[in-house]
């Protein structure tokens, strides 16, 4: 699930913009106020500062990168509450 105040499809992508929700459910729940989606290579990519929920672990940081196909979340400057 992927919601947004604003959307603007150009060529293989898709610009979200505002209160960005990326949710892959049963897997994790991603907040930012911005996100890009690459249709063909299937990459997700969020410059700006993100929230981010698994299970009951949360995290904090910037720069977040995942790809849908190889299922691997890349980010900097994370800070993390983790739960066991």
């Amino acid at each position: 699930m992927i919601s947004a105040d604003s959307a603007v499809y150009i060529k293989d992508s898709i610009y979200l913009k505002g209160s960005v929700i990326f949710e892959e459910i049963g897997r994790f729940k991603f907040w930012s106020s911005d996100l890009n989606y690459n249709i063909k290579s299937r990459d997700i990519y969020s410059g700006g500062r993100f929230r981010l929920k698994i299970g009951d672990s949360s995290f904090t940081g910037e720069r977040l990168e995942y790809n849908l196909n190889g299922k691997e979340i890349v980010a900097s400057n994370i800070e993390a509450n983790l739960s066991y």
